[in-house]
């Protein structure tokens, strides 16, 4: 066939709109205008595009192109071009030996409309490309499965970390802990040599410096110092050595995103992490989801849902984990499930986890007591709203140093590993710490126990 003649095939318009169900391809140009308006001819597999706006109109499409091989490249490219529309190949032997649909319609005496049911009666549709079939390999080991470890020993036990590939979801009422939880955590990454990219609208530079400063420090890092002319007393880094050998540190494994001067886009804050992901980062908190700028209206629950949807694919595309703070939907309800949340309910649904952050009021701790006679009511409840792989409503109760900005299982007081001087182990800070190096990075088995031990319940 001459290069003119090509180019003039290639160029055979294709019909306006869909009349029936199924489109046809064909490679022969007299074959497409035998079968009239629901034909179209292709000149070669790769051409396909050509035409490709024209054929998703339509429920499916059936390839007539007697050539096996041609017939199952030309449906391969239009795969390529749509994972889901269906698409059916004419078997060889329901040609009956004719070389194209015009002799077929010949040979068999058959209308166009009654050809194309006769070829597509018993087609082969080829598998859609959006599926995959079981695969054993592809199987997870949840106890070998890498992530951080959060620092409150029970919380770990109970979740398993904080996995890479996952998205986790911190919710409570404002004042509850969201922030000093999560700062917790990024602080024991970075005892873990883990690399950490913080997001927060809602403080100051100095702000967040000063608070994690004085929780990196601890309970016997700070000492308390009180504020000229109202007698409020504040806890203050003890010392100018003691801030250097934190400063050296959290330097070297934490990045803030800086919103002081300017209010930050979801897309602004994606390109943002990728950038850390290329630079080794692997834990990623976003406090809050509602500080970034997206629209409002009707729409605005709608895209909030989109936001940690996103993000769940790309914490699963580059193995990180990410961590989204969010309110509830009234500031003095507890969330006691995922509708309670600020926002589309779905954000919760695309989470991997759903923590319920919970500080006990004054009159809850003293009926708990009164209920409990000789017993201590914990500060704070974290309940599992919703978990890949531990019980979901599982609750851990926690107990919160002040001094120290530090949450802590009874018997289980954090430390990290700045803490533990080099030769005598005794804290730079004073802190009664024993960090084992054992605990770096995320020890494998360490879900392995996560069933076993029994939850210590409390109601308040």
């Amino acid at each position: 066939m001459s290069e003119e003649k090509n180019e003039k095939l290639t160029s055979y318009e294709a019909p306006k709109s869909p009349r029936h169900d199924s489109a046809v391809i064909t490679n022969s140009e007299d074959d497409a205008k035998a079968l009239h308006m629901d034909a179209v001819y292709v000149s070669a597999p790769e051409a396909i595009d050509t035409h490709y706006a024209y054929f998703k109109e339509y429920t499916e499409v059936l390839v007539a192109i007697p050539d096996p091989d041609t017939a199952s490249q030309t449906a391969i490219c239009l795969r390529a071009l749509d994972k889901h529309l269906p698409i059916a190949i004419v078997k060889k032997d329901a040609w009956k030996g004719a070389a194209s649909v015009q002799d077929f319609m010949k040979s068999q005496n058959l209308s166009p409309t009654k050809a194309v049911e006769a070829l597509g009666e018993d087609a082969e549709y080829i598998p859609d490309g959006g599926c995959y079939r079981p695969d054993g390999d592809e199987c997870i080991d949840l106890s070998k499965q890498n992530g951080i470890l959060t620092g409150i020993s029970s919380l770990d036990r109970t979740m398993g970390g904080l996995r890479y590939g996952e998205v986790s979801m911190g919710v409570g009422c404002s004042g509850h802990g969201k922030s000093t939880m999560s700062g917790q955590f990024v602080l024991s990454a970075a005892s873990q040599e883990i690399k950490s990219c913080v997001f927060n609208g809602e403080i100051s530079r100095a702000q967040q410096n000063t608070w994690l400063f004085g929780q990196a420090a601890g309970k016997d890092g700070v000492e308390w110092v009180e504020q000229a002319g109202t007698g409020k007393k504040f806890p203050v880094v003890k010392d100018d050595k003691l801030k250097a050998i934190i400063q050296e540190k959290l330097t070297e494994y934490i990045d803030f995103i800086d919103c002081d001067n300017e209010i930050i886009s979801f897309e602004d804050l994606m390109r943002c992490f990728y950038t850390h992901v290329k630079q080794g980062y692997k834990f990623f908190v976003v406090d809050n989801v509602m500080a970034l700028t997206i629209g409002a209206g009707d729409n605005e629950y709608s895209e909030q849902a989109d936001i940690i949807y996103k993000m769940v694919r790309f914490a699963e595309k580059w193995n990180v984990h990410i961590l989204v703070l969010a309110h509830p939907k009234k500031s003095d309800n507890e969330i006691k499930g995922l509708n309670d949340i600020y926002g589309a309910s779905k954000m919760g649904n695309w989470a991997h986890e759903v923590l319920a952050i919970h500080k006990f009021s004054p009159e809850e701790k003293e009926k708990y007591e009164k209920a409990n006679p000789g017993k201590r009511s914990s500060d704070t409840r974290i309940r599992i709203l919703k978990s890949r792989v531990a019980p979901t409503d599982e609750a851990v109760y926690l107990n919160f140093d002040k001094a120290g900005r530090r949450f802590y299982a009874e018997g289980e007081y954090p430390c990290f590993s700045w803490e533990v001087g080099p030769d005598d182990g005794v804290a730079a800070n004073g802190n009664a710490c024993n960090f084992n190096d054992d605990d770096l990075p995320f020890p494998v088995g360490e879900q392995a126990s996560i069933f076993e031990e029994p939850a210590r319940s409390q109601s308040a």
